[in-house]
């Protein structure tokens, strides 16, 4: 009966502390970050759709030029929406990292102070829980690279942004000379600016599976 106590009381408080783990920055990401990241996200927003300033398209080069429009416009706004989904998880990984290093540090000091053998199941549960988030966690921010990610998006979101504005300012105002101080052409203008849009056509999304590795958690000696 006590065996059956003890081995309850260490895997009751071995997944206790996993799910604190996972409790923590949830709430964190639920109540806080999301919201502020959405407000974010909407704050620089690309127009689009109706949104998007309409363009009197009276040929075949300004309408080609309103089609890139709304595709440049689009692909910023995706790229707006995954910096913002991967800054969360981001936050999320690094506060369940914090949440189970505390978590571990503290059990670790016990075991340190008694010695494994010296300290109950419910210490050594925590003990062992913790450094099972912990590395979870370290193995899904080395694996995801979610700073990768969020830096490419970042990229990608600025070209469209700049892109779009100075688009929309040429179709509707075209300029009599070009950058070059030669006389301005519409249609060798938006053949630079599909090429650009070539170099925004990316996914972007960065996975290392070499860093998915077993794990070995050595019991502290007595």
């Amino acid at each position: 009966m006590n065996c059956f106590n003890a081995t309850t009381a260490l895997w009751g408080v071995f997944f206790a502390t996993v799910g604190l783990s996972f409790l923590v920055p949830y709430f964190f990401a639920k109540f806080w970050l999301t919201p502020k990241i959405d407000g974010f996200s909407e704050h620089y927003k690309l127009p689009e759709g109706d949104h998007l300033p309409r363009v009197e398209a009276t040929n075949c080069l300004a309408k080609n030029g309103a089609v890139l429009a709304h595709e440049i416009s689009k692909r910023g706004n995706t790229s707006l929406t995954v910096v913002g989904d991967f800054t969360v998880y981001h936050y999320v990984a690094l506060v369940g990292a914090i949440t189970s290093a505390v978590l571990g540090g503290a059990s670790a000091f016990l075991v340190a102070i008694d010695g494994w053998k010296g300290v109950n199941e419910a210490l050594q549960g925590m003990f062992l829980g913790s450094a099972s988030a912990l590395l979870l966690w370290l193995t899904m921010i080395q694996v995801f690279r979610y700073a990768d990610t969020i830096a490419k998006h970042e990229s990608i979101y600025t070209s469209c942004s700049n892109l779009l504005s100075d688009l929309v300012a040429v179709l509707h105002c075209p300029p009599e000379l070009g950058r070059d101080g030669k006389s301005f052409s519409l249609e060798v203008y938006l053949r630079e600016v599909a090429s650009k849009c070539e170099a925004i056509r990316t996914i972007g999304i960065t996975f290392d599976g070499s860093k998915i590795a077993r794990f070995k958690i050595d019991m502290p000696k007595s």
